[in-house]
């Protein structure tokens, strides 16, 4: 009876896990990256860089033309030279004049179009482009860094997932073992300690398989950041038994078109045009202007109508000496372009030693692959062997569980080693600049 509620309790186990899929929503990986994608608030302030990005070259090309406009519009009371004499009065009419109200109105409009500034727009220009570009550069980087942290979360909870089953079925082997020692326990044909250690060895594989449990609402949680949900899933995809290795310089290749490599050839573009625009500040500029403007007052009296003033033409103007504060702002930016520079060889080098890195570690997974897959049907093999030699005593029950205890351990390194060819697929992927 023992025996059978131990059986019955390891099918409930696999029988309860079915029944939860079944009851969870199922994402395949995609899916999941794509959920994170519409749900990570680190995203949506990446957008904010691009927007800044766009802000910054709107900012530079308004710089092309200088439109201003102001006006004033006043109601006042107003009384001048009071108690004065009357000698004084009559110099000027209408000098004296009673309380009155007075409207005052001044209106103005300028327009300034630079022609020559040393090329500093121009830079200014092709500054906020490349900063732009870098902005929507660095957003594609965290979307394919967001796809690999999601890769890396979605296989951590299929490996507990896929280990635990593992275990339960060690579990359910373990109990069969256990039945059999009672069995011949009751039948005085085994020792008390054959039936010790058989009960021992299926309450070891209770505690794996309960720590396994754990194992896996720790990295259900950590999926759940990732994709910054509340609600219960269930993962629908399988590490893919058919992997192929790309070749090396293939990924390399690949990876020269990095967004995080754009991004920084973006961001050193765009210092050596702040350079050549701190430099256009040594010569003069030349710039076209008009400038307009109408008022109803005239020598401080207010007058009936609006009157107005014109003037346009050219105007010039250079700072020849200013404290060598221009020549110290352009060595400034000089060596900020220079440290952009060596910033970007360096991150060059790290990305070429990324993807040697998971080009080896996926290789060497795949080499072990068949190896391992081979000696688990070979384990199997032992395990039954074994069992049957035991049943008819010719075996001893230290060996039987020896096979068992090697059949599990292989079993969970199988399992193991296919999310570890997934996950270092999808780091290959990231590394050599795949979507």
């Amino acid at each position: 009876m023992a025996t059978t509620a131990k059986a019955l309790s390891t099918a409930a186990i696999l029988i309860g896990m079915a029944a939860a899929a079944r009851a969870e929503t199922r994402l395949t990986l995609a899916q999941a990256q794509a959920l994170a994608r519409g749900r990570r608030s680190d995203l949506a302030a990446g957008e904010l860089g691009v927007r800044l990005g766009q802000l910054e070259r709107l900012r530079a090309g308004l710089r092309r033309v200088r439109l201003g406009a102001g006006g004033r519009w006043s109601e006042q009371l107003e009384q001048r030279f009071a108690n004065a004499p009357p000698a004084l009065c009559a110099t000027v009419d209408g000098l004296c004049r009673p309380l009155s109200r007075d409207r005052v109105i001044d209106l103005w409009a300028n327009l300034e179009v630079p022609v020559w500034t040393g090329f500093t727009l121009e830079a200014e220009w092709a500054r906020a482009g490349q900063l732009e570009r870098g902005a929507r550069a660095e957003q594609e980087a965290r979307r394919k860094a967001l796809n690999l942290e999601v890769a890396r979360a979605y296989w951590e909870v299929r490996l507990a997932e896929l280990q635990y089953q593992s275990a339960a079925r060690a579990l359910a082997r373990r109990s069969e073992v256990a039945a059999v020692v009672k069995a011949r326990f009751d039948g005085g044909l085994a020792p008390r300690t054959d039936h010790g250690r058989a009960e021992g060895a299926v309450l070891r594989q209770r505690a794996t398989v309960a720590e396994l449990q754990g194992r896996e609402a720790e990295a259900r949680a950590e999926l759940a950041a990732a994709l910054q949900i509340d609600e219960a899933i269930a993962l629908a995809d399988d590490p893919d038994d058919e992997v192929a290795l790309p070749a090396l310089a293939t990924v390399l290749a690949s990876a020269a078109r990095r967004p995080e490599l754009a991004a920084a050839q973006a961001r050193t573009e765009a210092q050596a045009q702040q350079v050549r625009a701190v430099r256009g500040t040594y010569w003069p500029e030349i710039s076209l202007f008009a400038r307009a403007e109408a008022q109803n007052q005239a020598l401080g009296v207010t007058q009936p109508g609006l009157m107005g003033n014109f003037s346009a033409g050219v105007q010039a103007s250079w700072q020849a000496l200013d404290g060598f504060l221009t020549w110290q702002a352009v060595q400034v930016a000089e060596v900020e372009r220079d440290r952009l520079v060596l910033e970007q060889e360096r991150l060059r080098h790290l990305v070429d030693a990324e993807v040697r890195r998971a080009h080896a570690r996926l290789a060497g997974a795949l080499a072990q692959r068949r190896p391992l897959a081979e000696a688990r049907a070979l384990a199997e093999t032992t395990v039954a062997l074994t069992r049957r030699r035991y049943q008819a005593g010719t075996s001893l029950l230290i060996e039987l569980l020896d096979a068992e205890d090697e059949l599990a351990q292989l079993d969970a390194a199988v399992v193991g080693k296919a999310v570890e060819i997934a996950e270092a697929q999808a780091a290959l992927a990231a590394a050599g600049g795949e979507p």
